[in-house]
């Protein structure tokens, strides 16, 4: 016998209503079975609470029996209750049931609360849409009405999938046109003990916060005196901007702090509007495209179909850019160490190999000027030579006439 089994047998075990056999099976897995053993302390403690209801529940009051009595009638034969109903009668049987329908009670509660005051009757009209489109997402469209009355947002009949679609298109029009579609930007300018390991916390609240590091300008300080600065900008969902912002500020001392924020609802909308538009326009061009004609006419649809399809694709780049600002919010951060950086000077040592290499370059640099110069020489050494003979015929020849 299984363990499902052995945990249906407790409460028999508990009332001492089963066979001696099974009941000396079952005490020796008592003993074996530690996890047998704690049920049947529940099963126990279960039953001295249902038993202790029962006993503290009030009896009726003797002018309801007597009523109830008076319209059954005179008593007539005796007769055998049915199995069911005598077993009812039973005091553990029925503090059983009492239970069990005290724990269904609690149940049904703890499953199914009791929805607020703002959601018990018909959604909201800016709500409606949005669970118009959840619910053609799920595929409950066309089923029986809920709780929440979207049978009114849904009117498409089952299987109707060009009916479903237009639907879904116009939920998702009036959440363009309800809802302000903001994108936010923020700054905040820190002064810190230490910018490399600020640099590093930044990093690590923006990973906390699903977001990204998507710029960093490190500039350590190269003259004494100086201060270790940081720009980093990140990219963070626009539900946690302000937490982001706050938990930013606990880094450092705060210098400066702005958030600025762009409505791009309206050119959000006119995209889309742009977009189902060259939609259309590409579909007709198709279906003209499908039809027999010339070829000069064939080659002038095809050419305005390729400039609908960029133009869509250009629209559906901008409008997903858009949409991408909205969903994250971008931070710039501003580190300065609060302490200036001392750069360490040279000491006598390194001036001297510092002097001792620009000498050595200097003489390397005359080798190769006095190199460059013999190779001028013999480049140009007929051109003395010749120079040169000139020179000692004239000489010659002057000398003679003397």
């Amino acid at each position: 016998m299984n363990r499902t089994e052995r945990e249906f047998e407790l409460p028999f075990y508990l009332n001492g209503t089963l066979p001696a056999a099974t009941q000396t099976v079952l005490e020796r897995e008592l003993d074996s079975d530690a996890a047998l053993a704690l049920e049947l302390d529940e099963v126990r403690a279960l039953r001295e609470a249902l038993l202790a209801v029962e006993a503290s529940a009030p009896a009726p009051p003797a002018a309801l029996l007597a009523g109830v009595m008076a319209k059954i009638g005179p008593a007539g034969p005796p007769r055998r209750a049915p199995f069911a109903i005598s077993s009812l009668r039973h005091k553990a049987v029925a503090g059983w049931g009492l239970g069990l329908g005290v724990a269904a009670c609690a149940a049904l509660l703890l499953i199914h609360p009791a929805p607020p005051a703002s959601e018990a009757g018909n959604p909201s009209p800016a709500s409606a849409p949005v669970m118009a489109k959840v619910m053609l997402q799920s595929g409950d469209a066309g089923r029986s009405p809920n709780r929440n009355g979207l049978a009114a947002v849904l009117p498409a009949p089952p299987g109707s999938l060009a009916a479903l679609k237009a639907t879904e298109h116009s939920a998702r029009d009036e959440i363009s046109a309800t809802a302000r579609q903001l994108a936010r930007t923020g700054t905040i300018g820190l002064i810190v003990p230490d910018v490399t390991s600020a640099i590093a916390k930044v990093q690590r609240l923006t990973q906390e916060q699903f977001g990204a590091l998507t710029a960093l300008q490190d500039d350590a300080p190269s003259a004494p005196g100086g201060k270790h600065t940081a720009q980093i900008t990140v990219s963070v969902p626009d539900d946690r901007f302000v937490g982001t912002l706050g938990a930013l500020a606990a880094l450092g001392g705060v210098t400066s702090r702005s958030v600025s924020t762009e409505d791009l609802t309206d050119s959000i909308v006119d995209d889309d509007a742009r977009l189902r538009n060259l939609r259309r326009e590409e579909a007709d061009l198709l279906r003209i495209m499908d039809r027999s004609g010339k070829i000069q006419d064939v080659l002038d649809v095809e050419q305005q179909l390729s400039a609908t399809r960029q133009s869509i694709e250009e629209l559906d780049a901008e409008a997903k850019s858009m949409r991408r600002r909205v969903a994250y919010a971008t931070i710039t951060i501003d580190l300065s160490d609060e302490k200036t950086v001392p750069v360490a000077a040279p000491g006598p040592a390194s001036q001297l190999g510092d002097a001792w290499r620009a000498a050595l370059h200097r003489a390397a640099g005359f080798t190769l000027w006095l190199a460059a110069q013999a190779f001028v020489l013999i480049a140009f050494a007929p051109y003395l030579g010749l120079l040169l003979l000139a020179a000692y015929l004239l000489r010659r020849r002057l000398s003679n006439r003397n």
